[in-house]
């Protein structure tokens, strides 16, 4: 969409600024560099057109802020209390025609997209606790599944990506923002942890799956570690499923694929209301763990049900090993990892 901005009308502006915005948030294989020139359009048009609480015109801007007017936003861990105001400080700061460093300008950009994101993610979804009521024995054979295929999991399949992922939620939401899908975030953990990096980092990596799999703390709700390690053992046990974690901002990506099951985690300074969370996103809803003795345990079993019941053929065997273990082929290699 092009708009002369001279000549453009303010409900011109407001469909310019909606699609920018959309791109930002939903597009997966956005750029680093088109993610930052993007917001940069955006605040333009916010300003541009915009009022202010007075109802006074935003543009031309007077005064430009500095980083100490910002910083307190920026560092805020409640931003859900950003204000218009406090806003339009934000998208003076990436405008004005010289910023103190390229770091803290890059704080402001992932600080408004982590604002959007929020607002989209908090519009969009209903968020609904699940229902636990899972057999004994069905508990049984998922952790036996588990523990078996930890024994011999060497991430053939899918590599790095448990670590990529877990160090996503270990980063400071602003900053896992404008890195895209995909991206590996060592850099940004280097930068965020400083010399401590190496000993975050260093134990997941050299920690085997055969020792990693006694520290899942099956009965805890807010075992993230134990969440992202499970969901890395199913990303390679289950041919043709992606498994995912959408962290934080990157949950807005889930719409993109409405009929699939996404597995979203709520980490770091990213509240929406809901605090440190996992969950699962199906269409447009947002399902949470259950209230039970085992919440990790049981969330991934309704997870599994979820996907079969949304028809994805992929789960069907994992799906029979854990309801119905008679009906396997004798080929399956789930018959194995159940002994």
């Amino acid at each position: 969409m092009k708009v002369k901005i001279t000549t453009a009308t303010e409900d011109e502006c407001d469909q310019a600024r909606t699609i920018i915005l959309q791109h930002v948030l939903y597009t997966k294989t956005i750029s680093t560099e088109c993610i930052k020139e993007c917001i940069t359009s955006h605040a333009f048009l916010m300003l541009y057109k915009g009022k202010d609480e007075s109802n006074s015109a935003l543009w031309p801007v007077t005064v430009w802020p500095q980083w100490k007017d910002i910083e307190a936003v920026v560092n805020s861990e409640d931003d859900e209390e950003i204000s218009h105001g406090e806003m339009i400080k934000l998208y003076r700061y990436i405008l004005k025609p010289r910023v103190e460093s390229d770091e803290n300008q890059n704080n402001v950009l992932g600080t408004i997209i982590k604002v959007h994101a929020k607002q989209a993610i908090s519009k969009k979804y209903e968020f609904i606790q699940l229902d636990a009521g899972i057999e004994e024995d069905v508990q049984e054979r998922f952790k036996k599944i588990m523990f078996n295929y930890a024994n011999k999991c060497t991430y053939e399949r899918s590599g790095d990506v448990y670590i990529h992922l877990l160090l996503r939620g270990k980063l400071n939401s602003r900053v896992n923002a404008l890195i895209p899908s995909g991206n590996q975030p060592y850099d940004a953990i280097s930068n965020e942890y400083k010399n401590s990096a190496n000993d975050l980092v260093r134990p997941y990596i050299e920690t085997p799956p055969s020792r990693k799999i006694l520290d899942v703390k099956w009965e805890q709700s807010i075992d993230v570690d134990g969440f992202h390690f499970i969901v890395g053992l199913l990303r390679e046990i289950i041919d043709g499923l992606a498994c995912i974690v959408h962290v934080n901002s990157h949950i807005c990506h889930c719409v993109c694929e409405p009929k699939v099951p996404h597995f979203v985690l709520f980490s770091m300074d990213f509240d929406i209301g809901i605090g440190v969370a996992y969950g699962f996103v199906y269409e447009d809803q947002m399902y949470l763990p259950p209230k039970s003795a085992t919440p990790l345990l049981d969330f991934f079993i309704l997870y599994i049900s979820k996907c079969f019941a949304s028809g994805l053929q992929d789960v069907k065997d994992i799906h029979s090993a854990l309801f119905s273990p008679n009906s396997l082929s004798a080929s399956s290699a789930f018959n194995v990892l159940l002994e």
